[in-house]
């Protein structure tokens, strides 16, 4: 090419066809041997054309090679690169160039896409537009390749779900043309998170990297050679040779072009740079998090600077990805995740949108709540008169709410059914929502009852999955709705309708999806066999101003029942089998097995009094802010406060033993905040409990009722008694697993007060507690205990006697004290013949005689 121009400039001198040549020369000497200063031989033909000999369909071929020839153009950026396409291609149109034209047409929409400030629907118009061009120029080759292209949007837009153009020609067994199938179709698998897959198809395209030399496609298959290639490393278990040897034929080749179009180039070479080090990071632990955070940000204040919208969503997205692979607060990475989910969602890449919520919704949550916090709030002082600090009962134990009072808008949706196959003319309606990432089958309503027997004529599934239901469903519209977030319709006349329709005869069929929070949680199918086009604009606007209705209501019942979560607990709601509190009732009532954990202060009245009733109140609730977080976290809830107590239900008994121990852990550290000596005395049993509702029509409580609560406030009280944190009875202690940290100690068998079968008492303690006592202490108390139950009271007071001389720990004591007492007492006794060795307590823990003399 480069002799062909040159002799023919040489020989014929200035003709008509000299710029052209020119700008050919130029462009292909970069191809073979980069060479930027060619930049001037290609605006010399350009400048000659436009001056000199003005002719439209040369003119059209010369801004053609100059697009081509950007990368070698230090003053094109990526918006003036989108300008110069436009300007090809309104001139190959208007000129009726077929030549160099058809390539303008070609790749208008594919600089659109990446390089102007608009959206993908737009962009998806410019494809079908330019194919439609093409299609009537003869040129089929090209016109395959920009369905390449346009199907690259669609999976971006999520109107379809796979990148699988149907072609005309045999276009990828082309060279230039099958190197382009693989790129756009590793972007989409990208896109798609899959990365595998994508890495397959872009090693392809490297393979074939020689074919599209010089290509508009090529630069910005540079930059995604290098990203995916990067991210493929960091979990690769074969070809990563492979995936090296191509991020650094990436990093290479920016390198070189960025050195003289920086405008363009400079931002994705700062982004593989970060995307290297990062796997490096990944596979070899190597600590270089500050050089990956500064290319990172280097490549985002380039990109912004040079108006490089695309480069900059993708950035945020990286990087927000980065800082949560370190493990950081939600509220770092949710802000990227945020900026990311914005722009792509303006752009309408609807499955990189749902790919951020579902995958990051918590961390932008975390995010906006960070940055709505006070920092006055945040780094204030904790004095009992602070009251910007949240020392609410509220805040306590609304750290599950929301996941536990979420209503379920599964039955919202069913209810609306019939009104909407009424509104709509839609014999069959049907709900459809998405969990963890699966889209079930939930309700399915078919009109010809009337409006009373409507609801209960509902039909529902139960994780019923939509694909298994490919004979009665149109799969492709569905998930179709989903991935694009818009409504989808049946139209007749489009050749690619789904088989579904033709099978069962479908005259009119409408699947609009239902957003809650930008998120497409499903959608409703609605369907007509005997009426086509029954689904006008006023019917579906009406449809979608239902569902829109609805979906206010739900939020209104999600705010009441949150509110009502601070007082009832979202886990008692569940475990009556209710979704939100409007469904109580007086009566709902259930039994089951459970943990009790009954806690109290010591000296509480004493606290009270001493302080205001605006400070004593403020204490209280500093205090329960410090010991309640560590039920829920351990998987329990609050079942009421009971003054300076808690009642609280566990499940599983370990759950109940971890929260009671961190518990005391939380209480010595707000102690040593606070400078205070508060004191805390924690009971657990376990056992059946009877869960229900209490009152009368205009007042409603939830509570629970067994003598397994009670149990556990007797064991509460005597921590008092045995100068005890935690005392647990032995129905906890067969099944829980003790870990090597904690000590745990039988006390003995004790009759509390009111209760006529004995209970086997254990002491738990951390090693960590101050005067937690040792090993050898405890083991002593064990034989006192056994020689009690034997009956050997003197041997029993002698040993027990022994052991107060040579301890300091306050348990141990208290326990050897009660034994001797008991001991004295009850060897004049006659004991009953049931005995098993118990003591008798009082009300307040002391011993009490059987008064049987000898």
């Amino acid at each position: 090419m480069i002799l062909i121009s040159s002799d023919i400039v040489l020989n014929n001198g200035v003709t008509p066809l000299s710029p052209l040549l020119i700008s050919v020369f130029a462009w292909s000497w970069c191809n073979f041997e980069f060479y930027p200063q060619m930049n001037m031989f290609l605006e010399a033909g350009l400048e000659m054309e436009k001056t000199r000999y003005r002719n439209e369909h040369e003119l059209a071929s010369c801004t053609f090679i100059k697009l081509m020839s950007y990368y070698f153009s230090p003053t094109i950026n990526p918006l003036e690169v989108w300008n110069i396409s436009e300007e090809a291609f309104l001139l190959s149109v208007k000129s009726k160039n077929k030549h160099y034209g058809g390539f303008s047409i070609l790749w208008y929409p594919f600089h659109h896409l990446f390089y102007s400030h608009g959206d993908v629907k737009t962009s998806i118009g410019l494809s079908l537009n330019s194919i439609e061009i093409l299609k009537r120029n003869g040129n089929v080759m090209l016109m395959d390749a920009s369905k390449m292209i346009l199907e690259l949007k669609y999976v971006l837009s999520g109107d379809v779900d796979h990148f699988q153009p149907t072609y005309v020609s045999q276009v990828k067994e082309y060279p230039s043309y099958r190197q382009m199938h693989y790129s756009f179709k590793g972007i989409s698998l990208y896109f798609q998170n899959e990365i595998e897959k994508s890495f397959k198809c872009m090693e392809k395209s490297y393979d074939f990297r020689e074919d599209s030399v010089g290509m508009c496609s090529s630069w910005i298959d540079l930059i995604f050679l290098g990203l995916i290639s990067a991210i493929f490393l960091r979990s690769a278990q074969e070809k990563i040779e492979k995936a090296q040897e191509i991020l650094k034929y990436s990093i290479e080749r920016l390198e070189m072009i960025s050195q003289v179009n920086s405008s363009v180039f400079l931002a994705p070479l700062e982004l593989i740079r970060a995307e290297t080090l990062y796997s490096e990071y990944c596979r070899t632990g190597v600590e270089n998090t500050r050089k990956i955070i500064s290319h990172y940000r280097k490549s985002y204040v380039m990109a912004e600077k040079e108006r490089n919208t695309f480069l900059a969503r993708l950035i945020n997205l990286r990087t927000g990805e980065f800082y949560n692979s370190l493990g950081m607060d939600d509220g770092i990475s949710g802000n990227y995740f945020l900026r990311a989910m914005e722009s792509f969602e303006q752009f309408g890449a609807s499955i990189v949108v749902d790919y951020i919520l579902e995958n990051y919704s918590g961390h932008i949550d975390g995010y906006s709540s960070f940055s709505n916090r006070n920092p006055e709030q945040v780094f204030s002082n904790t004095s009992l008169s602070d009251e910007s600090t949240d020392h609410t009962l509220a805040g306590v134990t609304k750290s599950r709410i929301s996941e536990s009072t979420e209503l379920d808008f599964r039955e919202i949706f069913i209810s609306i059914l019939p009104i909407l196959s009424e509104q709509t003319l839609s014999p069959r309606c049907c709900l459809i929502l998405k969990r963890d990432s699966t889209v079930y089958v939930d309700a399915e309503f078919n009109a010809g009852m009337n409006s009373i027997e409507a609801l209960s004529s509902i039909k529902q599934f139960e994780n019923s999955d939509l694909d298994k239901f490919s004979d009665s469903f149109p799969l492709k519209m569905i998930h179709r709705t989903l991935r694009s977030r818009t409504e989808q319709q049946l139209v007749w006349n489009d050749n690619e309708k789904e088989y579904y329709f033709v099978k069962n005869v479908v005259a009119s069929a409408l699947s609009i999806p239902i957003m809650k929070k930008k998120t497409v949680i499903g959608c409703i199918y609605l369907e007509n066999k005997e009426t086509k086009d029954v689904f006008t604009t006023e019917k579906i606007n009406l449809a979608k101003l239902i569902i829109s209705i609805s979906l206010d209501n739900a939020g209104i019942f999600t705010s009441i029942n949150k509110s009502y979560a601070r007082f009832l607990p979202a886990e008692f709601l569940k475990l009556l089998g209710k979704s939100h509190v409007t469904k109580i009732r007086l009566g709902d009532a259930i039994s089951r097995e459970m943990t009790v954990l009954f806690s109290d202060i010591y000296g509480f009245t004493e606290i009270m009094e001493g302080l205001s009733a605006k400070d004593g109140f403020a204490f209280i609730n500093l205090l329960l802010k410090s010991i309640a977080p560590p039920i829920s976290r351990n998987s329990g809830f609050i079942d009421k406060f009971v003054g300076d107590g808690i009642l609280a239900l566990f499940i599983e008994p370990q759950g109940a033993v971890t929260a009671a121990l961190e518990m005391i852990s939380e209480l010595e550290v707000f102690n040593t905040r606070n400078n205070t000596n508060v004191k805390l005395g924690i009971g657990l049993h376990h056992g059946i409990v009877q869960l229900g509702t209490i009152g009368y029509e205009q007042r409603l409580d939830a509570t629970v009722i067994s003598d397994t609560v009670n149990t556990a406030s007797r064991c509460e009280s005597l921590t008092r008694t045995f100068h005890s944190h935690i005392l647990v009875t032995k129905p906890v202690m067969d099944v829980v697993t003790v870990p090597h940290s904690v000590i745990s100690t039988v006390l003995g068998k004790f009759m509390l007060k009111g209760k006529h079968i004995p209970h086997q008492i254990y002491n738990i303690a951390s090693k960590s507690w101050k005067g937690s006592g040792t090993a050898k202490e405890f083991t002593l108390l064990s034989k006192v205990i056994d020689l009690f139950s034997r009956s050997e009271f003197t041997e029993s007071f002698a040993l027990a006697e022994t052991i107060l001389k040579n301890t300091k720990n306050n348990t141990i004591i208290a326990a050897c004290n009660m034994y001797k007492e008991a001991s004295t007492l009850y060897a004049s006794v006659v004991l009953p013949s049931e005995w098993q060795g118990e003591i008798r307590l009082t009300k307040d823990g002391e011993v009490r005689e059987y008064f049987q003399d000898k």
